[in-house]
């Protein structure tokens, strides 16, 4: 019944839809179609973004279908979230991710309440901001070099600061 209402919303959807997938549910959209469904979309004007957790065991699945999708990497759990033009989220949380797990004891939960979906909104593009894009986090995959980079603070409390003001107290 997700994947049912997952394909309803994307053939729905007129304007934006944001997906956030588990690395599992990356296996089931592959399967399942979605991916393709989304690209067929997308060539029809829909704008989709994908946040999906990229790891060994969904790597080749991605690189199957992320050429014309936008994807990023970033790791979380058990979740998955679709956001339909801002009026509608489905959630859902995987109970089994094992490999090959078809989803059937996975609970959802769908609302259209605009707070909500706002609140969702901005957690997806808190995400999107801070992920890793697919190609680089294949690369990082394949070499086992990380490709992030690392954040550096200059200012108050920083290892710089405080090596300052070790240098100005001698």
């Amino acid at each position: 019944h997700i994947r049912a209402q997952i394909a309803k919303m994307i053939e729905d959807s007129q304007d934006e839809l944001l997906v956030l997938v588990t690395s599992e549910g990356v296996v089931r959209f592959k399967a399942g179609g979605i991916f393709e469904l989304l690209k067929e979309r997308q060539k029809a004007g829909l704008s989709v973004r994908i946040i999906a957790d990229i790891a060994h065991t969904n790597s080749r699945q991605v690189k199957a279908v992320m050429e014309g999708l936008r994807i990023r990497h970033f790791s979380l759990p058990n979740y998955n979230l679709i956001i339909l033009d801002g009026k509608e989220v489905l959630h859902s949380v995987s109970i089994d991710e094992r490999r090959g797990s078809s989803g059937t004891e996975d609970i959802a939960l769908w609302m259209n309440s605009p707070d909500f979906i706002g609140a969702q909104q901005m957690f997806f593009e808190n995400l999107w901001s801070n992920g890793l894009t697919a190609s680089a986090r294949l690369d990082e995959l394949e070499t086992g070099r990380i490709v992030q980079p690392i954040p550096f603070y200059l200012g108050e409390g920083s290892m710089y600061e405080r090596l300052r003001t070790l240098i100005k107290s001698r």
